[in-house]
Order: C-alpha cells, then structure tokens, then sequence
C-alpha cells in the first residue's frame, strides 16, 4: 500500500538535548512551508539493555500571520 505525501519535508533545529540513563529529551524549533513557525519537544526512552523504548512528544506553531496552530500530542 502507497501513502500520497500530504505534507513537506520538515527540518528543524535542535535547541537544547538533555542525555539521561534512560533516555534522551530533545526539543526542535523549524520553519514549515506554507505554515510558519514550529516547535517541538520529545522524550526518548530505552536503554542499552533492550531491543525496545518510547518515543512520546508534543509540538505546536503559528502560521506566518501570528495565527496559532495548538498542539499536538504523538
């Protein structure tokens, strides 16, 4: 099965990492074509010791005319 792509590539800067034992906490901030401004933070977990983790997050934006977008949660 083939998805169409709805949405542009997407790519962001990291604005500040926190390396833990049990993971990692990043947050990004991009600029998304035909939207605006975007911001991002997610939470990675897992270890050394598995094969597995989590990976959870949130993020939100504002289109070029200020107007906001909200949040979403993955």
């Amino acid at each position: 099965m083939e998805l169409p792509k709805r949405q542009p590539e997407i790519t962001g800067t990291i604005t500040s990492l926190d390396l833990r034992e049990d993971g990692i906490n990043f947050a990004l901030k991009c600029v998304i074509p035909n939207y605006g401004a975007g911001r991002a933070s997610f939470n990675l977990e897992g270890s050394l010791e598995s094969a597995g983790g989590f990976i959870y997050g949130t993020g939100c934006g504002s289109m070029e005319d200020g107007t906001f977008l909200g949040l979403l949660a993955v």
